[in-house]
């Protein structure tokens, strides 16, 4: 090494001991203040640590609370929900009964008028018309549902929906789900 290197070396030495020579009672200091320091950033976060845990305890409080009143609504909504199902199959229930009553009375009825009009007629005049319009017992009165209601069956053979065939034929879709249904008995009842 050189001596200029051996100088300095030296020099910075001499430095060093004399900075800690002349400031032990500064870095005790010095030591203290960051001491004092560090306590009261460490004072700090645990309050503000506290803080913290206080404010996520209530939030969890509040959100079971609240996730227990949307199970409670959820329940009720479920609750509702499978009433009104049950109404409205009981209503789809009634209704159908109700247009197969009206279908075989208007049925019926008509084929009543006919005859009822035929034998206030003249039998002396007109006694084979009389013959004709009296129904024989053996032989079916009415149609299948599906010969009734060709394009709303050809309709749904071809994959339409209930909603989409109730709009093209101008009718309620209540009423063509109903003939749909009464179809499907019809067609399991001559299986």
């Amino acid at each position: 090494m050189q001596p200029w290197a051996y100088v300095v070396l030296l020099g910075i030495l001499c430095l060093v001991i004399s900075w800690f020579i002349k400031e032990p009672a500064q870095a005790s200091v010095m030591a203290k203040d960051i001491e004092d320091a560090m306590d009261l950033v460490a004072a700090n976060l645990e309050q503000e640590n506290k803080e913290l845990l206080d404010s996520m305890t209530r939030l969890k409080s509040e959100y079971e609370r609240q996730a227990d009143k949307l199970d409670a609504r959820v329940a009720e909504l479920d609750k509702r929900v499978g009433e009104l199902s049950a109404e409205l199959r009981e209503q789809q229930r009634q209704q159908s009964q109700n247009q197969v009553q009206n279908l075989s009375y208007n049925q019926g009825s008509s084929q009543n008028q006919n005859l009822m009009t035929v034998r206030d007629m003249n039998p002396a005049v007109k006694p084979d018309i009389a013959a004709e319009a009296e129904p024989e017992q053996d032989e079916p009165v009415a149609a299948t549902i599906s010969q009734r209601y060709p394009e709303l069956f050809q309709l749904h053979n071809q994959g339409k929906s209930v909603e989409s065939i109730a709009r093209k034929l101008d009718m309620n879709k209540g009423e063509v789900a109903l003939i749909l249904q009464l179809s499907r008995r019809e067609d399991e009842e001559h299986v």
